[in-house]
């Protein structure tokens, strides 16, 4: 009996052949035009599971090799308000901070959340703040209230079937002896009808396909 390669339906290592590449050059595109302005906000969002957090880390591993950056990226909560009110930026770079889960502001009071948005948007004046939410709407009144050119929004799509049937091949090689980009022990209608449910979704995609699997290998087994 193999072992179960959709165990962990969060992206890994592994899964990075699927590039996103139009998500990921679009958000370097607006990262470099407003540290050229010299500050700004970048709103990435989309639903839970769709890819945001991955694109985020693979631009973040990207920026943090750049000698004349500094980058902080944090899980967003009310800790971080703190650690925001105390940023400094070094005298010889410039500065990116990324909030992921931005979202859990609404676990926060009106008040409280008046004042970290206020924050962050005294901090954009200076350097470029990226925060990722999961909700489909999530631009407050004061980001919209911002001059358009220092707010970019990008959202996040379903992935296409290429990349999904992508992803599947590369989880399965973990597991199989010589890789390939045969997608069984699926069958097409199968992955069809998971596409089909899961809205192209990718960790709705593997959380279907790690039960699909398990049953499989028990009826072979």
């Amino acid at each position: 009996m193999l072992n179960n390669p959709f165990i962990v339906i969060t992206s890994t290592e592994n899964d990075k052949v699927v590039d996103r590449v139009r998500e990921r050059a679009e958000l370097q595109l607006a990262i470099n035009d407003l540290l050229h302005k010299n500050g700004g906000i970048i709103v990435v969002y989309g639903p839970p599971g769709i890819g945001k957090s991955t694109i985020i880390n693979w631009v973040t591993a990207d920026l943090k090799r750049k000698e004349d950056l500094s980058v902080m990226k944090e899980e967003f909560g009310l800790t971080v308000f703190n650690k925001l009110k105390t940023f400094n930026i070094p005298p010889d770079k410039k500065a990116i901070i990324i909030l992921d889960d931005f979202n859990n502001l609404d676990l926060l009071d009106r008040q409280t959340q008046n004042k970290i948005l206020d924050l962050i948007i005294e901090l954009s004046k200076k350097i470029v703040v990226i925060v990722v939410d999961n909700r489909d709407k999530p631009v407050h009144k004061q980001l919209s209230s911002l001059e358009k050119e220092t707010v970019k929004e990008l959202k996040v799509e379903s992935m296409n079937k290429n990349d999904i049937l992508q992803m599947i091949a590369n989880r399965l090689n973990l597991v199989r002896p010589v890789p390939s980009s045969d997608i069984a022990p699926f069958t097409k209608e199968e992955i069809d009808k998971v596409y089909h449910k899961s809205d192209g979704n990718p960790r709705v995609v593997l959380l279907i396909l790690s039960t699909l699997f398990d049953k499989k290998q028990e009826i072979e087994f």
